[in-house]
């Protein structure tokens, strides 16, 4: 398992998103282990011995500490009593404390360029955002739809209208902790800066609350339909009522996802625009290749 796992961060390691992106948690987050990446790095895996996924699991896969969905054309005593009987033996016991230290503000922006010989550079705008427990998540990803869906301004500034882009898009990441919302573009090196002043002027606008109605309803429209779409095969909504149960949200949160999205407001946009992406909060990315171009 090392060794497949190895295998796969060295052709991490010459991918430009995976490359930028590491680059960015390393930036957002100083202190915060939501600076390392999942699939940890060869250096930390060297580390990693037998002992150590056994006393993880030991500490961590306890019944107080998780959650089983089943789904499906099931009976329900019968499910209910094979899983009794299965996990009889399967005792509670106290999860170790969990030192998590707290990420102070940042006070200024923070920059970073790294180059990779690729053909394509690639832009990552930022913020540290919130929680998943905070109601401006679901403004988060109105605006992320709003600037980044297929009819968002991004890629009618810069991809339909210009022509400047391989790739675009954003992404809201909220976690247990105060987590991160990103812009990113993938294009060439002698247009990522035009890219990055359409990316921050398209953000200004939206804090000065520069929204039309007939783009704020499309975009609720298109982000509902994505969720829906998303919720469609058993797994993903087995995946989905599990995480929320076991991170404190309840298994049923998902109803409500829709009435949410329908309560955001021209105002809460440009409030949680102006809230999360002030200038001294923001980060930039660009990874970049040695060529002229």
């Amino acid at each position: 398992e090392l060794s497949k796992q190895k295998a796969q961060l060295k052709l991490e390691e010459v991918d430009v998103f995976t490359k930028g992106m590491r680059q960015f948690r390393m930036t957002v987050f100083n202190i915060h282990p939501y600076m390392n990446l999942p699939g940890g790095s060869l250096e930390t895996l060297d580390n990693i011995k037998r002992e150590d996924c056994i006393k993880f699991y030991n500490d961590f896969a306890r019944p107080n500490n998780m959650v089983l969905a089943v789904f499906g054309d099931i009976d329900d005593k019968k499910i209910e009593d094979d899983i009794r009987r299965l996990f009889k033996d399967f005792k509670e016991k106290p999860l170790p404390e969990k030192l998590i230290p707290e990420e102070p503000p940042q006070k200024v922006p923070r920059t970073s360029e790294i180059m990779l010989d690729k053909k394509e550079a690639l832009l990552i705008v930022g913020s540290k955002t919130t929680t998943i427990n905070d109601k401006d998540k679901y403004t988060l990803l109105l605006l992320s739809a709003i600037m980044s869906g297929q009819d968002g301004r991004l890629f009618k500034k810069i991809r339909d209208l210009k022509g400047m882009a391989y790739n675009l898009g954003s992404s809201s990441q909220p976690g247990v902790d105060p987590g991160y919302f990103i812009f990113y573009v993938a294009t060439s090196k002698g247009l990522i800066n035009q890219a990055e002043k359409i990316v921050l002027e398209e953000l200004n606008l939206i804090k000065k609350g520069e929204i039309s109605d007939e783009e704020l309803k499309n975009s609720k429209s298109s982000l509902i339909g994505s969720e829906l779409m998303g919720r469609e095969t058993i797994s993903a909504l087995s995946f989905i009522l599990a995480s929320d149960e076991l991170f404190g949200l309840g298994f049923d949160n998902y109803k409500r996802f829709e009435v949410e999205i329908n309560k955001v407001s021209k105002d809460d946009l440009r409030r949680v625009a102006q809230k999360y992406f002030p200038e001294n909060n923001l980060v930039k990315i660009k990874v970049l290749n040695n060529g002229p171009f």
